[in-house]
Parts: structure tokens; sequence; C-alpha cells
């Protein structure tokens, strides 16, 4: 039988165990969380942020997060004006691993701001999409493939049909003679 907990037993649980939930949330994330600073170096970052970046939490901290964009990339993400915004639906951008492989990500970001309007921190929120965009680059290209060959299989079967009415305008020909 399913009842509604009360909001009560529910204030009860989160105050005593908020710091806990709100840790779990973060660090059990099946996405990358990285907190940034105003000065836009990283502040915080969970363990699924360390694997998309390819870098500890210790190598990440204090890291400027611009060094972890293509710089054409970074100049995309400056160009969104973010911190106007508040925040931003996902975008598509890349980044570099410590390993220098590109890793493609989707991307939204929050940024906080204190009750006169300063930047205080700004969240991103990330996902691994590289496999995805490889699958849409190879589908792409067999798309690509598959025109091509219709396209010559078409004109092949064009030109069949007009050699074989020429054969035909040339077969009344002779038997005219």
């Amino acid at each position: 039988m399913h009842t509604l907990c009360s909001m009560e037993s529910i204030k009860q649980e989160l105050s005593k165990n908020s710091y806990s939930l709100l840790f779990d949330i973060f660090e059990k994330s099946p996405v990358a969380i990285t907190a940034v600073n105003r000065d836009g170096c990283v502040i915080a970052l969970n363990k699924f942020a360390e694997k998309i970046y390819g870098r500890t939490k210790k190598e990440m901290y204090g890291r400027s997060v611009a060094s972890l964009y293509p710089k054409e990339e970074w100049k995309k993400i400056r160009e969104e004006k973010i911190i106007k915004k508040l925040i931003s639906p996902h975008f598509e951008t890349k980044i570099i691993r410590k390993d220098g492989t590109i890793v493609e990500i989707d991307i939204s970001i929050i940024v906080v701001k204190d009750k006169d309007g300063n930047v205080v921190y700004s969240i991103g929120v990330a996902r691994d999409i590289t496999g995805r965009k490889k699958m849409q680059r190879q589908l792409k290209e067999k798309i690509e493939d598959l025109e091509k060959f219709k396209d010559a299989v078409v004109d092949r079967e064009l030109k069949m049909i007009e050699l074989e009415d020429e054969l035909d305008e040339l077969k009344k020909k002779i038997r005219k003679k």
C-alpha cells in the first residue's frame, strides 16, 4: 500500500542528513559536475568529472576552467553570455583531457549570484557525448555513401533506358530499309 510521507518527517530527515544527502547527490551523480569561482578557477568537482577530464581533483583545484577547452570552444562558450542569462540550456562543446584527447560534451551551466548581483560561482553539469557524436558522424557518412550509390545506380539505369530507346530506334530504321 502506497502512502504519502508527512512533510514533518521529510523535514526532520533533511535536517539530520542534508549535508550527507547533498554530498551523495554531488559525488555519486552519473554526470560530471564542476564548480568554478568568480575568477574562473575550479573549486569543486565530482568523481565523474575527474573521469571526463582525465585529471584528479588535486590537479583540477585552482585550475582555470578556460584551460580545459580548445581556444575556439572557449570563445563559443564566452559568446553564450551565460553570466547574464544565469543559466545556459544544454549546448555541445569540446574539452581537452590531460592526455590531450578531445572529449565532446553536452553541458549546462548555472551561474549563482549574490543578492547584489555579483557572480559567486558557476556550476557546470556535463555528459560525455563523444560516442554518440562519433556514431552520428558515421551514420552521416553512410547516408552520404548511400546517396552516392543511389545516384550512380539511378544514372546508370537512366543511361540504360536511353540506350534501349536508341537501340529500338536503330532496329526500326533497319527494318524500314
